[in-house]
């Protein structure tokens, strides 16, 4: 990360709302008015340069907005192009997905025949991996290598344990170029990007875009350039829009370019973490269930099923959920390392009712 200046704890605050992109109700406007009110605030009171929200209704974008500033003395917009970290792996999933159900691949098909770490090489439990255990984060591997000295390595055997691995996302990425012969890039293009019209979605920072990219702001309240993973990540460094990754996550929660057989299990928890470790919360608050389905975590209640990711890197922290049976959901981007603090206060505001709001202020501190 790159550090160009340091400011002081109190930043200037530019606040600023994107139109209403589709027509709204009442309650959809009354929303974002509130919303309006209260952004400017949050984001000087937890020291965020800027928030943008797409908010969907129905299987539709119903509004987005943004406020703050994307870097000194620049207002951030609908438009603005965030680093959103993570929320990469939900579009590397989305890749495999679609090659799945092209039948190109399958959720259990061996990757060792076709791509094996040299790390890992001399471990048999390398033949252990398939899309799904990768998919699913159960691949024995810390988040990333440099944990283990650089060098990759398994932790327990594949499938008994989950446990949250970029790296095992970067490896899914490796097998499905090497087994479709096409760059993951391009990969990523032709499955997702360009059928769902993700114009200003991709890994590397387009000189077209450049103006409108948020700079991250970091835990000493100083502004750096955000990273970028050349040519690639399959795990981090994805450029965005809150609109782009809104239209995205209204196609995975549509099931758009599944077979039945993938939409019926692709939110199914695989291992339930309540069950093997208990719940944080007070019990009042809890989920019945916590997991990974096939590249998202789900949360399931009682009274509904929420599914979401997040992000979070240096200077950026970001959020997408959404409810699969009511296809309702919310993509918050900040370019701040106190955003944690600002996607609970969004949330509890535009999913007041929901239980998983909680679990964000938890989260939050």
């Amino acid at each position: 990360m790159k550090r160009l200046s340091a400011l002081t704890a109190s930043i200037a605050i530019i606040a600023t709302s994107a139109g209403i992109s589709h027509a709204a109700d009442e309650s959809e406007t009354s929303l974002q008015a509130a919303l309006s009110r209260q952004a400017p605030q949050w984001l000087q009171e937890h020291n965020v340069p800027s928030v943008a929200v797409a908010y969907i209704e129905n299987g539709a974008i119903a509004w987005t907005a943004a406020y703050g500033q994307q870097a000194p003395g620049e207002p951030a917009t609908a438009e603005t192009v965030y680093n959103v970290a993570s929320l990469a792996k939900p579009l590397v999933a989305e890749t495999a997905m679609r090659l799945i159900a092209k039948g190109e691949t399958s959720l259990d098909e061996p990757i060792s025949p076709v791509w094996v770490d040299p790390d890992v090489a001399g471990n048999p439990w390398h033949r252990k991996l398939t899309p799904e255990i990768t998919l699913t984060h159960q691949v024995g591997f810390l988040n990333w290598r440099y944990q283990t000295e650089d060098t990759l390595q398994f932790e327990w055997e594949p499938g008994t344990k989950t446990g949250y691995s970029g790296e095992g996302y970067e490896y899914l990425a490796r097998f499905l170029q090497l087994k479709t012969g096409t760059p993951f890039q391009t990969l990523l293009r032709n499955e997702v990007i360009a059928p769902l019209d993700l114009n200003d979605t991709g890994f590397v920072r387009q000189n077209r875009l450049e103006s409108r990219i948020a700079m991250s702001y970091g835990p000493e309240g100083e502004w750096g350039e955000a990273d970028t993973s050349l040519p690639w990540s399959g795990a981090d460094n994805l450029y965005t829009t809150v609109e782009d990754y809104a239209d995205f996550m209204i196609a995975v929660m549509t099931n758009d370019g599944m077979t039945p057989e993938l939409a019926a299990t692709r939110f199914d928890i695989r291992q339930d973490q309540i069950a093997l470790t208990g719940c944080p919360l007070p019990a009042e608050y809890c989920p019945t269930a916590v997991g990974f389905g096939l590249g998202w975590e789900v949360f399931e209640y009682e009274s509904e099923t929420v599914v979401h990711h997040g992000g979070s890197d240096w200077g950026e922290k970001t959020l997408a959920v959404f409810n699969p049976e009511t296809r309702s959901g919310i993509v918050i981007f900040t370019n701040g390392a106190n955003g944690d603090k600002m996607i609970s206060e969004v949330a509890g505001l535009l999913w007041a009712d929901s239980l998983f709001t909680k679990f964000l202020a938890f989260k939050a501190g």
